[in-house]
């Protein structure tokens, strides 16, 4: 068994956790995830043996923090470390900030990243946060559908090197059992999004 699937047995498995068999499971419309590509976990003892480089692709980091403020140095250190690897990432998405939308964030800066934070809204351990590169500009969206338990952030990006603008989605859901509520929620947002 891999790494990916150690961490994810205990909480439903690879299939479980997949977002294309998520979005195409029982699913009639012709919803097109060939874009969504399953990402390993890796523990930085293996950083040195990926071979990510970012020449012409939108290279982003998903991590749930569990609370920023108290990890904060932690992640600075981890992308200077990233960065004598030669990866630099032009999105960091964070999720369980733990961030209320009055909290300074002066103190939670990051080196060549503006920081777009989104407080928490569906639970103590919620808020959301995408450091994104500073060469690229962005504009933040909102939809007329608001879930109900758990939490989004969306961000078009524009400029660098980008042919089009394309829209990020910096999602959280709780660890609940409210799986079976999730996916019609999802449903309507991507569908609503897809009307954009």
């Amino acid at each position: 068994m891999n790494l990916t699937e150690d961490i994810l047995e205990n909480i439903g498995g690879i299939q479980k956790n997949s977002l294309p068999d998520l979005i195409n499971d029982n699913s009639d419309d012709e919803t097109d995830t060939r874009f969504i590509v399953h990402s390993p976990y890796v523990d930085d003892c293996k950083l040195d043996s990926l071979n990510v480089k970012n020449e012409k692709g939108f290279l982003i980091l998903s991590l749930n923090i569990e609370s920023l403020n108290s990890k904060h140095t932690t992640l600075q250190l981890f992308i200077h470390k990233l960065s004598t690897f030669g990866i630099r990432f032009d999105a960091i998405m964070l999720q369980e900030t733990w961030l209320d939308c009055n909290d300074d964030l002066s103190l939670l800066q990051l080196d060549g990243y503006t920081c777009i934070s989104k407080g928490k809204t569906c639970g103590r351990k919620g808020g959301l946060a995408t450091y994104l590169d500073e060469s690229y500009t962005y504009k933040l969206h909102e939809f007329s559908y608001t879930p109900t338990f758990w939490e989004n952030q969306f961000i078009e990006v524009s400029g660098k090197q980008l042919d089009k603008n394309f829209l990020l989605w910096n999602l959280y859901r709780p660890p609940r059992d409210t799986y079976h509520m999730f996916k019609p929620e999802l449903r309507i947002l991507l569908s609503q999004i897809d009307k954009k």
